[in-house]
């Protein structure tokens, strides 16, 4: 959506066009009209500019230059296809009413939802002014016969909903009142017809009038419903009904409310609980949160929305602007009245008499405990006074309900553009940073560097706000930078802002302050973690102190958030807080609590692999971020031993996820240190490198590493450790085809583990023999092996090797031409996987089941199934190209041929980059499906498709699988 543009001229150019969508116009006509008088030198020169900036945004990723914009040296018109406008919208619907005769409500209903407000309110092209008027007289004739057919119809309620919206054109006309007072009688509501009439006495008085007798007879008739009772002059409508009140009223009653020029962004639910909480008549509401949030910005918007409730009872009181033990009944009493006085309370007791009122209190967390108590007491004694707070820590008081105002949801990694235009983070961002510049957007270009930005500012509004406003001299990349040397460069020039909004620094300073000084030093402790954390870790982190307390002020003040999980509470600290209280720390304290954070998570992972158990991967997924940052201050203390012995355990943990590429690394350079390792602990350092390097396709080195392992442990005579090393020898053999070698490898390596009796080990090393007779055609022998297998897992009871012969057994199933059988195998299987955290084997299962789903004649869910799997990559080139196998199997029974070509060209590029040996039954397959593609598409097309495909990239055949 483009919302700003270089000048209200480009604007004004592109409203025009769009509204005469596929008509061309000669450049002079254009710019004679929006440039009626001047040089015609300059005004061409204008013209050139504001096309240059509108072909800048209008062209959206993947579009051709001119594609909507079609402009030549002579004229300029946009593409009728590509535009779409509520004009033409709220036309047709108008046509379709007069000549409808059965749906015309409908549509006339159609056409006033589609009037949004006066057409391009703002400017005043002569042009632009005759269309507002021609289409506001439209819209005012739309609703009066809507009102009429609502009414003829016994439609009483929608007859004045709209009623109300005709009204709202032209505050002073009677004639819109008096409907309004015939529909209010109708219904029954005597007393709405009365505030009506009320509402009309006040328009007209503004013009020096009074209402007609016409609309006497009616204030008349509703007396006479009411039963002739007197009418105070203030009734209002009844409290199911929005007040009915013109804007120009409302403004001018709301106490102090501010208005924004801008919008509010991401925060409908909080908007709705508010409304709801009122609507329970929940009386104190407190907004919580860190500074930034927010707060203040949500409660005046939500004080504007509740003017249904209170009407212009509304009064907004800064504390910030007052002394801590100012009182909130003075200030507010000399707010509504507009000067000192010497009766305060009578104030509001006659300002809240009868009629529900809301006393908006912003900043409260800087009032003292006599004020809060003075709060506590006039809600106590003035029934009728509700209360909206803002502040950094709930009030503890009775009747408080506390809703924490949270940072805005940030954008995922693989976000599409559509969906990152929607993102409430990147919304407030771009729309802000359009103030700055006009023509600022989110484009296919742009769009990485504003996610990237929009994730290091963790979706926190004065972050985002503060980082547009460079807009004017940076671009979204620059920003990034800026962002990632320092935190401290988030600052704003703007005079309208308060000093402590005026820097995420003075921001995170303001709140630490608030911090009891006897626990700011366990606080930046707290900076240790990465991610998040739960009371067992900080209680390890910060020895000495009670957690509890710590974690109860510090949330209370903002500066940490808490989220429920299946485990109890878990923690997290924005990264600006956290980067602040780093900077607190001086050497020996970061240190100390460094030490104490990687002695806990070495313990933790320890627990959770227990010697290749991996029944706690759960245990190490919330906390990943966590160990590898352990992890690395292991390295960098010197502590290789046992950084060697905590990477050990957590390749397993990375193996099983996926998550390879960066942990193969960090043991890279554990082994830099090797000779400061133990034996045996280098050598099981050295089987876990072998293992990341063969699931990254790094077969050779995985190969020679592997060999170092088994001449370790051979010397060692560890014949556990020798186990698995000759087990991942086997895995070679298999994938090099070398079938009968793995094969005889395997049932040594069985009756090895028997004689020590590892039943884990024994179950994986059977369930690869049982892969190797696959291989081998073997089904028969090959279905015993893991049907023992299932039978052994199920004894010792790890949920992810019983999976495992599941999932071998449906694919057995498959390659038999079985899918009904074999898939709900591996849909069982897969489950286990999921609950498990073993993401590499749910994916394996998710690409079988993608199988049996083109097995059983839906190859478009096949290839669905395919592009899921690809779109959330692991760090395994044997998973990436075997989906993007059964994918080409899928398009060739879809008929996409030359597409199939092509994802096999990808395919065969990978395996000759992994120098990858394809297994026996997948690579008969695939020459079987191959040579048929080959022959339906003819040999000369076929090569040219395989020979694309091999030069695709990642990005360009993730793109062709989309686009299929």
């Amino acid at each position: 959506m483009i919302s700003r543009f270089q000048t209200q001229k480009t604007g004004a150019l592109l409203a025009y066009l769009a509204l005469h969508a596929g008509r061309s116009f000669p450049r002079e006509t254009m710019a004679e009209l929006l440039w009626p008088d001047g040089d015609p030198s300059a005004i061409r020169n204008r013209l050139n500019q504001a096309i240059s900036s509108l072909r800048r945004q209008l062209h959206p990723p993947g579009c051709e230059p001119g594609y909507v914009l079609q402009a030549d040296h002579l004229s300029l018109q946009v593409n009728p296809h590509t535009v779409v406008t509520d004009v033409a919208e709220f036309e047709e619907a108008l046509q379709a009413a007069e000549e409808s005769e059965d749906n015309a409500t409908q549509h006339l209903r159609q056409a006033v939802d589609l009037y949004q407000g006066e057409f391009l309110d703002g400017y005043y092209e002569e042009w632009a002014l005759l269309e507002r008027v021609r289409l506001s007289d439209q819209y005012y004739e739309a609703l009066s016969h809507l009102i009429r057919s609502y009414a003829q119809t016994g439609r009483i309620s929608e007859a004045i909903e709209v009623a109300i919206r005709r009204l709202a054109i032209d505050p002073s006309d009677e004639r819109a009142h008096r409907a309004l007072m015939r529909l209010y009688l109708a219904a029954g509501r005597p007393r709405s017809a009365l505030a009506q009439y009320q509402q009309l006495v006040r328009a007209l008085a503004l013009d020096d009038d009074v209402p007609s007798e016409r609309a006497e007879r009616l204030r008349q008739e509703a007396m006479s419903q009411l039963g002739g009772e007197e009418a105070d002059f203030d009734v209002q409508p009844e409290t199911h009904e929005p007040p009915l009140m013109t804007e120009s009223v409302t403004v001018a009653s709301h106490r102090g409310l501010p208005r924004y020029l801008t919008k509010l962004w991401g925060r409908d639910e909080e908007l709705a609980t508010i409304l709801s909480l009122w609507e329970q008549q929940q009386r104190l509401t407190t907004l919580t949160g860190f500074s930034g949030m927010g707060k203040t910005r949500l409660a005046v918007e939500a004080a504007w929305q509740g003017d249904r409730f209170f009407g212009d009872r509304i009064a907004f009181v800064s504390m910030a602007e007052h002394a801590p033990d100012d009182s909130i009944v003075g200030t507010a009493a000399q707010l509504i009245t507009g000067h000192p006085t010497d009766d305060p309370l009578g104030v509001i007791v006659r300002w809240t008499h009868g009629h529900a009122s809301l006393l908006v209190l912003d900043n409260l967390e800087r009032a003292d405990d006599t004020v809060v108590a003075e709060l506590a007491d006039m809600l106590v004694h003035l029934p009728n006074v509700y209360v909206l707070v803002t502040s950094w820590h709930p009030l503890d008081i009775d009747g408080e309900h506390v809703l924490p105002v949270r940072p805005l949801p940030i954008p995922g990694e693989a976000d599409r553009l559509q969906d990152l235009a929607k993102n409430p983070a990147i919304a407030l961002f771009v729309d802000r940073a359009q103030a700055a510049r006009q023509d600022f957007q989110l484009t296919e270009r742009t769009a990485a560097a504003i996610q990237e930005l929009c994730q290091r500012l963790e979706g926190v509004p004065l972050a985002l706000e503060l980082a547009a406003s460079w807009a004017r001299t940076l671009t979204a990349s620059q920003m990034v930078e800026q962002v990632t040397a320092h935190y401290d460069r988030l600052t704003s020039r703007r005079k309208d802002l308060a000093p402590r909004h005026r820097s995420m620094r003075a921001v995170v300073d303001g709140s630490f302050l608030m911090v009891p000084e006897s626990l700011r030093e366990a606080f930046v402790k707290l900076s240790v973690f990465v991610g998040g954390w739960d009371h067992a870790a900080a209680t390890q982190v910060c020895y000495g102190i009670d957690v509890y307390e710590l974690l109860r002020v510090v949330e209370e003040f903002g500066l940490v958030n808490s989220t429920p999980t299946e485990r109890g509470l878990r923690f997290s600290m924005l990264e600006t807080v956290r980067a602040f209280c780093r900077d607190q720390m001086n050497p020996d304290l970061a240190a100390e609590a460094s030490n104490a954070h990687a002695d806990y998570y070495a313990a933790l992972v320890e627990r959770a692999v227990r010697r290749e158990g991996m029944t706690g991967l759960h245990l190490i997924a919330e906390d990943n971020a966590n160990c590898l940052a352990a992890l690395r201050h292991l390295i960098d203390s010197g502590r290789f031993e046992e950084a060697a012995r905590f990477g050990a355990g957590l390749a397993l943990y990375w193996e099983a996820t996926g998550r390879v590429r960066e942990g193969a690394g960090l043991l890279d350079a554990i082994r830099a240190h090797e000779a400061e390792l133990p034996v045996l602990v280098r050598g099981l350092l050295i089987l876990r490198q072998a293992r990341l390097a063969w699931r990254l396709g790094k077969y050779e080195l995985a190969r020679t590493t592997n060999d170092e392992a088994i001449q370790i442990f051979t010397q060692e005579d560890d014949l556990e450790y020798l186990s698995q090393a000759r087990l991942q020898e086997a895995l070679e053999a298999h994938r090099s085809s070398d079938f009968s070698r793995a094969e005889q490898i395997l049932r040594e390596n069985v009756e090895l583990v028997r004689s020590i009796d590892i039943p884990a080990n024994e179950a994986r090393n059977l369930l690869a023999l049982g892969n190797t007779l696959v291989e081998q055609r073997r089904w028969d022998e090959a279905a015993r092996v893991y049907e023992d297998t299932l039978t052994l897992a199920r004894k010792i009871g790890i949920p992810y090797l019983i999976a495992m012969p599941l999932a071998n057994l449906g694919n057995l199933d498959l390659l038999q031409g079985k899918p009904a059988t074999g898939k709900p195998l591996i849909e069982e299987a897969r489950a286990i996987f999921e609950a498990n955290r073993f993401h590499v084997y749910e994916q394996d299962c998710r690409r079988m089941i993608a199988r049996a789903e083109r097995m059983l004649g839906d190859p478009g869910a096949s290839l669905e199934a395919c592009r899921k799997l690809l779109a959330d990559p692991i760090d395994d080139v044997t998973m990436i190209w075997g989906a993007l196998v059964e994918a080409s199997y899928a398009l060739r029974e879809m008929g996409k041929l030359e597409t199939t070509a092509r994802i096999m060209g990808v395919v065969e590029s990978m395996w000759a980059t992994t120098a990858t040996c394809v297994f026996g039954v997948e690579s008969d397959e695939y020459q079987r499906v191959r040579e048929a593609v080959k022959s339906d598409l003819g040999a000369e097309p076929f090569e040219t498709a395989v020979t694309v495909g091999r030069r695709l990239d990642t990005q360009s055949w993730s793109r062709l699988l989309d686009s299929a």
